[in-house]
């Protein structure tokens, strides 16, 4: 069995490794490469439901805040916590587009592609996308690690569309 690669780096890596994603189409594609064109479309599948999610949740947390009285020490307390969460979801959201982005274009790169130049064109662009690791502690830090735990989440679903619906 082919190992599933799980992250961006790890497609693209495995992408040159099979020269530029492209396959003979007079012959049936290797092994790695069907698993390749899987792992890639489920990961885009998610990342855009994620992204989607997230841009709905945020939507719902901005459009709940409610302007209290600010002289009521508990009114405070709460639009302080009301601030924490939409920071939280602002955050996760603009992470989950740029995630979303990264493996949109994988999944061109190995699903799509016409050529191996331009397979070659969108693994390049996919690796653009890099990403800091935050400090500890920090809601960038834990919104990294909220979204690897719900994207590993929809990819371990065998019940979910990502996981069955796939078009490769």
């Amino acid at each position: 069995m082919v190992p599933i690669p799980r992250t961006p780096l790890a497609i693209s890596m495995l992408c040159l490794l099979l020269a530029g994603c492209g396959d003979d189409a007079s012959s049936a594609p290797s092994a790695e490469l069907v698993v390749l064109r899987e792992a890639a479309f489920r990961q885009a599948c998610a990342a855009r439901e994620l992204e989607a999610t997230a841009e709905e949740n945020l939507a719902t947390i901005e459009g709940s805040f409610e302007v209290s009285d600010s002289s009521d020490p508990m009114a405070a307390i709460q639009r302080q916590a009301a601030v924490a969460v939409a920071d939280f979801a602002r955050a996760f959201h603009r992470h989950a587009e740029f995630r979303a982005g990264a493996y949109a274009n994988l999944d061109s790169a190995v699903n799509h592609a016409v050529s191996p130049a331009d397979s070659a064109r969108f693994v390049e662009r996919a690796s653009a996308y890099s990403i800091r690791i935050p400090e500890q502690g920090t809601v960038e830090a834990n919104v990294l690690e909220n979204y690897q735990q719900q994207l590993a989440g929809i990819l371990e679903d065998d019940d979910h569309r990502c996981n069955w619906d796939i078009p490769v």
